[in-house]
C-alpha cells in the first residue's frame, strides 16, 4: 500500500515538473519560416527576463507604417554570452532586426501594435551584428556570436565598477 502511494506521489511530482517544459515550444511551433521580417527602428524597451529577452521596438517593415513589435530572443544568459548586454541594447538604440513573424499573425489584426517576431539577428548602426537565436532549422548563424558588442559591454561594466 505504501509503495503504491509513493509511486503515485512520485508520478504526480514528475508531472508537475514536466508541465512547464511542455509549455515552452520551439521555432516551428511559434514562428512562420515563410514569413520573414526585417524591422528597422528604435528600441522602446528591453526586458531581461527568463525564458527570453524581449525587445520592444517601433519599426517599419515591408508593409510600410511604423508599428510596435515585440521581438523574442534567446535566454538572458545566452544573449550575454553572444555579446549582447543591457548597456549595448537599451531604449533609444536604433537597430535593424531580422526574424520571423509569429504564426498567429497578430499584425494582420492590429493597426499599430500587437506584432510579434522571433529575432534571428540584430544589426546596430555601426554594423555590428549579434545572433538572437530564432531561425528555422538549418539556417546559418549570422555574425560572430560572443564578440560583436563585447567591447561595449566591458566598457559599460568598467564604468559602473569605477563609479
Amino acid at each position: 500500500m505504501r509503495a503504491n502511494l509513493r509511486r503515485i506521489a512520485t508520478l504526480a511530482l514528475l508531472a508537475l515538473i514536466a508541465a512547464p517544459a511542455q509549455a515552452h515550444h520551439g521555432f516551428q511551433a511559434e514562428f512562420d519560416a515563410a514569413a520573414p521580417v526585417t524591422l528597422t527602428g528604435w528600441v522602446n524597451s528591453v526586458q531581461w527576463i527568463n525564458p527570453h529577452v524581449l525587445i520592444q521596438v517601433t519599426a517599419t517593415d515591408r508593409n510600410g507604417p511604423a508599428r510596435v513589435w515585440t521581438v523574442l530572443t534567446g535566454t538572458p544568459n545566452t544573449m550575454l554570452r553572444r555579446g549582447l548586454c543591457r548597456e549595448a541594447l537599451k531604449a533609444g538604440t536604433h537597430v535593424t532586426i531580422s526574424g520571423y513573424e509569429s504564426r498567429l499573425k497578430p499584425c494582420e489584426r492590429a493597426k499599430k501594435a500587437g506584432c510579434t517576431a522571433g529575432g534571428s539577428y540584430v544589426v546596430f548602426d555601426n554594423g555590428q551584428t549579434i545572433d538572437l537565436g530564432y531561425r528555422p532549422e538549418g539556417a546559418p548563424l549570422v555574425g560572430v556570436p560572443g564578440t560583436s558588442n563585447l567591447a561595449a559591454c566591458q566598457t559599460a561594466a568598467g564604468a559602473k565598477a569605477k563609479g
